[in-house]
């Protein structure tokens, strides 16, 4: 399907659902609002551009794999609790992430962000997703912008330093696997900071260096921190994260 009109005849409407189409437009009126809706669907489509202000309740906005460079009235969606654009078919990535500060879920894996320009606190923000983004290192003060977060998936970048993520008070998982970590010693310390933290991915595949060197400097750092930063962290966080480095393998760059 290639275009569609007729929406605003449904003022009833609630989720609408258009995913693997090829629309680029919506059609709806200017100066309509469609109150009742709460989710869209726009997945594998041709959008290049959209506009949420028309839709003043939408809880949930699906518009991976389009062409997107902008999308208008996020500062305004007070109720959007979900977002997601994923890998949209352009060369750079244009949608200011500070517009989605509103939302608990931001999904905006497999576009080049490279660099992120974080300038208001998210503290509605539970789950990120910047998986495969080009991303090289983090701003100095992202844990204090996203300090809300549970859930963080920083996978396929190329970040070798983990102490922007400082900050995130309340982060139960960690996802950093292909990522180009430089320090154990530093990336253990920050670690041992995540009171909270259940799950930690971070694989890096096989190397010629020793994945034993890797993992004791790493529980090294780890240690170093819970008895002097954090005194009451629990030993059961300690053991979980012993055993998930048990099973993980390492790539070591060279300090």
């Amino acid at each position: 399907m290639e275009a569609i009109s007729g929406l605003d005849n449904l003022p009833a409407l609630i989720h609408l659902n258009l995913d693997q189409n090829r629309l680029c437009d919506l059609n709806v009126p200017s100066g309509v609002r469609l109150g009742s809706l709460r989710s869209i669907k726009l997945t594998q489509n041709n959008f290049g551009t959209f506009d949420v202000s028309q839709y003043p309740n939408l809880r949930i906005l699906y518009m991976d794999n389009n062409r997107l460079r902008d999308i208008g009235g996020l500062s305004r969606a007070k109720h959007l609790d979900s977002i997601s654009t994923r890998e949209q078919d352009v060369k750079e990535f244009t949608i200011p992430s500070d517009r989605m500060f509103e939302a608990r879920k931001i999904y905006l894996s497999g576009n080049p962000l490279r660099d992120l320009n974080l300038k208001l606190n998210f503290l509605n923000l539970q789950y990120l997703e910047l998986a495969s983004a080009q991303l090289t290192s983090l701003p100095e003060d992202f844990g204090y912008l996203v300090c809300n977060t549970r859930v963080l998936n920083l996978n396929n970048n190329a970040i070798s330093d983990l102490r922007p993520l400082l900050g995130i008070v309340r982060l139960k998982k960690l996802l950093l696997v292909g990522n180009r970590i430089k320090s154990a010693k530093k990336t253990g310390a920050v670690l041992g900071h995540f009171q909270s933290l259940s799950y930690l991915d971070i694989r890096w595949g096989h190397s010629d260096s020793s994945p034993f060197y890797f993992f004791f400097s790493l529980y090294l750092g780890f240690l170093y921190t819970q008895s002097v930063a954090q005194p009451r962290f629990g030993y059961s966080v300690t053991l979980n994260l012993l055993a998930l480095l048990l099973t993980s393998t390492f790539t070591i760059v060279p300090e």
